[in-house]
């Protein structure tokens, strides 16, 4: 029950669905969701805002969402009591500013508590699904937040110091601004999907695969079992659409686990590109992935980064950039 539950988490980061926009009161909006999340808290908060009366367009159940999200994260860090400052207000990004967003005008959301802090080799798995500094709770909440804000063409940027708190600042844009599929000429420029399959026993980590290769604009195909892997290998072979990677576990309970389920693959495309996952790190085939055949390795579990290493090697591989 609580891998579904988990599963189910998981699908609503990436697939949860295109934001059903209208036009809302933003201040309101992120007051009601701050006072909500911290309803029968030890925790109050402070808010402000600069922008009052601006209404802007966006999913209003998700952008909720995305707030509770990162105040839940702000309770947790000061579970003793404390005050979390709120502040709203319109900014202008411009040209090579440190924030990866086009230039134009922006609500602000600025979240600050005065928690125990992310340690700064942390800072950036934050938003990885399943990555919690603290003891209880899934990760996954700070996950959603990014995914949400990511939908809404946004940003969100964190700051933390061990010991002295963290700011979260969420930037979204105020209105829709250039269509970035476009290229220069006005064509639109199709981006590069590549096809991956997955086999792992574990539901959670199929659907966190899944869930963060399509994020990463991947198109994913799972499978349980190396017979299932087999099949949706050959099926995808049969109709021309050949697998540009596929991600094994190395250790299946009851069945092949990835170096049998390679050696069927390779009977049905010698130049299958393979990658071993497993989260025994220090198992030899995993430190010395070439020398069993695969391309790759990744460790369980997985995180977005890593995946995303995985990815873009993967993509330069193919397009013949890899040294």
């Amino acid at each position: 029950l609580e891998a579904r539950d988990l599963s189910h988490k998981l699908l609503n980061i990436s697939r949860g669905g295109v934001p059903y926009k209208s036009m809302v009161n933003l201040s309101e909006l992120v007051k009601d969701s701050v006072s909500l999340t911290l309803e029968g808290s030890s925790v109050t908060y402070d808010f402000r805002t600069t922008c009052e009366n601006l209404e802007i367009e966006v999913d209003q159940n998700q952008i909720k969402q995305a707030i509770q999200g990162i105040v839940q994260n702000s309770r947790e860090a000061m579970s003793g009591g404390g005050r979390i400052k709120v502040l709203c207000e319109v900014v202008s990004l411009e040209k090579d500013q440190s924030v990866p967003l086009p230039e134009g005008d922006y609500a602000r959301i600025t979240i600050s508590d005065h928690g125990f802090g992310i340690r700064e080799q942390d800072l950036e798995r934050v938003f990885d699904p399943f990555f919690s500094g603290k003891e209880t709770g899934t990760g996954l909440g700070l996950a959603a937040a990014y995914s949400i804000i990511k939908r809404h063409n946004g940003y969100i940027t964190v700051f933390s110091a061990e010991g002295k708190g963290t700011t979260f600042q969420i930037y979204l844009p105020l209105s829709h601004g250039p269509d970035h599929r476009q290229e220069k000429g006005g064509e639109e420029r199709a981006p590069s999907v590549l096809k991956v399959l997955v086999m792992d026993d574990e539901d959670v980590v199929r659907d966190f695969a899944a869930s963060a290769l399509t994020e990463l604009g991947c198109g994913v195909v799972t499978a349980e079992n190396s017979r299932e892997a087999v099949e949706r290998y050959r099926e995808a072979k049969d109709m021309g659409r050949t697998f540009d990677l596929v991600i094994l576990d190395l250790t299946v309970p009851g069945g092949h686990g990835g170096m049998e389920a390679l050696g069927l693959l390779r009977e049905i495309d010698p130049n299958v590109k393979a990658v071993v996952s497993s989260g025994y790190s220090d198992r030899g085939m995993v430190k010395n992935f070439r020398d069993y055949g695969f391309w790759g390795a990744l460790p369980k579990p997985y995180r977005l980064a890593d995946l995303r290493r995985v990815i873009e090697a993967v993509r330069a591989d193919l397009s013949g950039d890899t040294p």
